[in-house]
């Protein structure tokens, strides 16, 4: 093998791995393509009007993180990868006093990846957000998101509750 193949091979191998990281490093604060993969769990209202996550949720969870949830993480935490991703819409008062979704407001992404220094201040977890165009908003997450999950140290931070099973979710 010529020099310059054996200096080549690990530059291009290097190159390769550089790129992985990359690209995995910006799929782990990114919006999901879509939610085909991921299982409602839970919906929830944030009433409080001055939040920035006012509106109704309803909360998806990818496998990892529906495996954990069946299993029950009481004292234990979620895998690398546990994955949530909360749709919030305005809420919609219709003309007879019932409320119910308005427009789509944003998005909510909470994603387990403890051995990253990003995550350190956040129970090992990436909390963003985006607009309801899907375009990532500057928040910060120990501050803006954090704080409330913090009381839920015994479920790994998370506040969705797997309330019922439903057949399909079996």
């Amino acid at each position: 093998m010529s020099r310059a193949a054996r200096i080549a091979i690990p530059v291009a191998a290097l190159l390769l791995m550089v790129a992985a990281t990359v690209i995995s490093s910006s799929h782990e604060t990114g919006l999901p393509e879509d939610l085909a993969s991921f299982t409602h769990v839970n919906t929830l209202v944030v009433p409080d009007t001055t939040s920035p996550i006012h509106g109704i949720h309803h909360f998806y969870a990818n496998k990892s993180a529906l495996k954990t949830m069946k299993a029950g993480v009481d004292g234990g935490s979620y895998p690398d990868g546990a994955a949530f991703v909360g749709v919030v819409f305005a809420p919609h008062k219709t003309d007879d006093g019932r409320y119910r979704e308005g427009d789509r407001a944003a998005y909510t992404l909470m994603r387990k990846d403890a051995g990253n220094d990003a995550t350190s201040e956040t129970g090992g977890w990436h909390f963003v957000m985006f607009t309801a165009d899907g375009e990532k908003m500057d928040i910060d997450p120990v501050k803006n998101c954090f704080g409330c999950h913090q009381p839920h140290q015994k479920t790994d931070f998370v506040m969705s509750e797997l309330l019922a099973i439903s057949p399909m979710m079996k």
